[in-house]
């Protein structure tokens, strides 16, 4: 899903599932409700429930593009499987449909236009460009980092990236 704000990693460790889940446990806090935070005491915040954990990246100050890290952590035959879906918030999902639907409707409308004036249509195809890139450049530079993250906390390889 490279064109796509979504990211689906699968990585392989030779720890096991007790120690994983043990190491993820001492990176992740509790979400707190504070928008802006002083120093940060863990990593990430989040909860963990069994071998499925739901987090995002703790950050000092409030960043929308970080994104919500699903996972879950299984045996696999070469030692420990951890599987872990990254995709933005939903409120920046809501957001972007808006603004997307909101692009749509003025290149609809100099579309439909008798005048035919060229600057409503480069305006919305501009808006739609704008928001997609802000959006995947956001997403991607902030899933780097997590992912980046897991690969080294857990010394573990990707098998699977989509």
């Amino acid at each position: 899903m490279r064109y796509l704000p979504f990211e689906h990693i699968i990585y392989t460790t030779h720890l096991s599932e007790e120690e994983v889940m043990d190491i993820l446990s001492r990176c992740v806090g509790q979400k707190s409700g504070r928008i802006f935070r002083n120093s940060p005491v863990k990593a990430y915040e989040g909860c963990i429930n069994g071998s499925r954990f739901t987090i995002s990246r703790v950050v000092k100050n409030r960043n929308a593009f970080v994104p919500r890290i699903t996972g879950t952590v299984q045996q696999v035959d070469t030692g420990t499987g951890i599987e872990v879906k990254m995709q933005p918030d939903t409120l920046i999902w809501i957001f972007s449909i808006l603004f997307c639907l909101m692009a749509f409707s003025f290149l609809i409308a100099g579309m439909m236009r008798s005048d035919q004036d060229d600057g409503d249509i480069l305006l919305a195809a501009g808006m739609l460009s704008g928001i997609y890139l802000l959006m995947m450049l956001g997403f991607k530079t902030e899933s780097k980092k997590s992912g980046q993250f897991f690969e080294k906390l857990f010394d573990a390889k990707i098998i699977s990236a989509e």
